[in-house]
């Protein structure tokens, strides 16, 4: 680039990359629709792999092409704004291709709203039909049978998100909630592999030693996990921001050990569940706990990469659902309300066994 002195393969460096990758990782937003369509589907087992890896390969492909395409056209310091493909379509005088890109544009823009809409429609009505939202949400209206007022909100949050925020950070916003939604996913793949069984909710009866044994396996699980993700987090704060010189480098290499041992000794110390180990599970994640580690810090790193007002913003958005789920969602979700009921009957039986005692 003549202004600034950059040329040659990839002038901004890996940050740089890492940059662009975290920017353009919205590419990949539509693929929870895949999975959100389970119940649609005749044979899951077989469908959605398939779904899921087709929609990444034909995705993958198109925006590789398209990135070359524009990359061939013009120098990439000349590529203005927001237009990309179609503004150096319109440069180099191609007329017929720029208004065949800009219709295909405007039909995607259709497309993809009402995939976002089908997708988070799904989701919320979920959610909250496992007592983690609002009851309103997962209302189904009786003659469309559609959740109405799931639609209603959820369109309005997407219209009032696109008029309040410029294209650059919702952009980047979109990429951060899926990059954590990506992190989420990773994390409770590892927890629901694992054997952590509260006795608490089960129905069979356990010996003391047996109870004990089940909540020291959990309390090893979550120190384990803590020292993990704090690593983790750290590690990637550190390539993110920081300048690498050798005291950070070191310092890397230091959480890079701790992490790895923190997950061997997860995958050394806590049995895996019965299902995982019989291999009778129809969908399975392998090398745990290590590829859902790794997962966690290449989403992490991609994560610190995008601008700081869409950090900013994104980390509102999670406090405010961490203050409806604690306000809210874990006092009502089925599963208190599982565990209070089994807690219930529990006290039952000894009160029951208790006076067949005294009699």
């Amino acid at each position: 680039n003549p202004a600034d002195g950059r040329t040659g393969f990839a002038p901004f460096g890996v940050s740089g990359i890492m940059t662009g990758a975290g920017t353009a990782f919205f590419a990949f937003v539509g693929l929870e629709s895949v999975v959100t369509l389970a119940e649609e589907s005749v044979d899951p087992k077989r469908d959605l792999p398939r779904a899921t890896m087709g929609s990444f390969l034909i995705v993958l492909v198109l925006y590789v092409v398209t990135a070359f395409s524009i990359a061939f056209i013009e120098p990439w310091y000349e590529v203005g704004g927001n237009t990309g493909l179609i503004g150096s379509l319109k440069r180099k005088g191609l007329t017929l291709p720029q208004y065949v890109v800009t219709a295909g544009l405007i039909f995607m823009v259709f497309s993809c709203g009402l995939c976002t809409v089908t997708t988070v429609v799904r989701v919320v009505y979920s959610v909250a039909e496992d007592g983690l939202l609002f009851p309103f949400l997962n209302s189904v209206y009786k003659r469309t049978q559609v959740p109405m007022w799931n639609v209603v909100v959820c369109s309005v949050v997407g219209i009032l998100s696109s008029i309040v925020y410029e294209f650059d950070t919702l952009s980047h916003m979109i990429s951060g909630g899926t990059l954590t939604v990506f992190v989420i996913t990773a994390l409770a793949v590892m927890i629901l592999s694992y054997d952590l069984t509260d006795p608490d909710m089960e129905e069979t009866e356990e010996t003391p030693l047996t109870a004990e044994k089940t909540h020291a396996r959990k309390h090893l699980f979550i120190i384990f996990m803590c020292v993990f993700l704090l690593a983790t987090i750290v590690l990637a704060f550190l390539t993110a921001f920081l300048e690498q010189t050798t005291a950070v480098i070191v310092s890397e290499v230091v959480l890079a050990i701790i992490m790895i041992v923190s997950l061997t000794l997860i995958r050394c110390k806590i049995p895996l569940k019965a299902q995982e180990e019989d291999g009778t599970l129809s969908f399975k994640s392998p090398g745990k706990p290590f590829v859902q580690g790794f997962s966690v810090f290449v989403n992490l790193l991609l994560l610190f990469h995008l601008e700081v007002v869409a950090l900013k913003q994104l980390v509102i958005y999670c406090i405010v659902g961490l203050i409806i789920y604690f306000g809210y969602g874990i006092f009502f979700s089925k599963i208190t309300a599982e565990k209070q009921k089994r807690l219930s009957l529990k006290e039952i039986k000894l009160d029951d066994t208790g006076e067949s005692s005294v009699r």
